[in-house]
């Protein structure tokens, strides 16, 4: 599942997420997202040159000597002010980007949407994507790994889902018969009544 990203004079593309692969352009020409810069700056990024890229923009968010991307400096007009206003969306793509849908669904779940279960680090069991689900012979000796948990059995991991699974169908039926029921009238605070 491809993605944008997008931040005030800035757009990111992760095509292929968990691929290594981050696509960042400058916005020029819109007044929706507004502009950091009349100059069109559109730069590729694999691999470590993400990681790089992103250390790179926090040091100069922390008005810290920025380094170098690759064989690039950092573009002028990423001044701390623009660094810091790009860095939250950066992150959340270099997530994108380097650990694939699956964990960043985890990490950063759709508000509303039903709680994921566990997914093993190892073999995939758990995956949004069923292909990704791999034989592991770690796992059948040693029990799978939840991720993004301390919990040290799968049993376990599993049974904080469905805890959690639960209480997320408790909260969505409330929520569906608030919007169907009518809203009950309190009777005026005054305590008059009709005349």
């Amino acid at each position: 599942m491809s993605m944008m990203f997008y931040s005030p004079g800035w757009e990111l593309a992760v095509d292929s997420p968990g691929s290594g692969e981050l696509l960042i352009t400058t916005v020029t020409d819109s007044t929706a997202t507004g502009t950091v810069t009349d100059e069109k700056w559109y730069r590729a990024y694999y691999g470590s040159q993400v990681v790089q890229f992103l250390a790179a923009v926090t040091a100069r968010a922390l008005c810290d000597i920025a380094g170098r991307v690759g064989h690039e400096d950092l573009p002028a007009f990423l001044t701390p002010d623009v660094a810091r206003g790009l860095l939250p969306t950066l992150q959340k793509a270099v997530l994108l980007t380097l650990a694939g849908s699956d964990r960043y669904e985890r990490v950063f779940p759709d508000d509303g949407r039903a709680p994921a279960e566990p997914l093993c680090i190892r073999c995939h069991k758990g995956s949004f994507f069923p292909y990704l689900a791999i034989s592991s012979e770690w796992c059948e000796q040693f029990g799978h790994r939840a991720f993004g948990t301390s919990l040290e059995r799968w049993e376990e991991a599993h049974e904080a889902y469905r805890l959690n699974r639960e209480g997320w169908k408790r909260t969505e039926t409330r929520r569906r018969e608030s919007r169907k029921s009518p809203q009950l009238r309190l009777p005026d605070a005054s305590g008059g009544g009709e005349e």
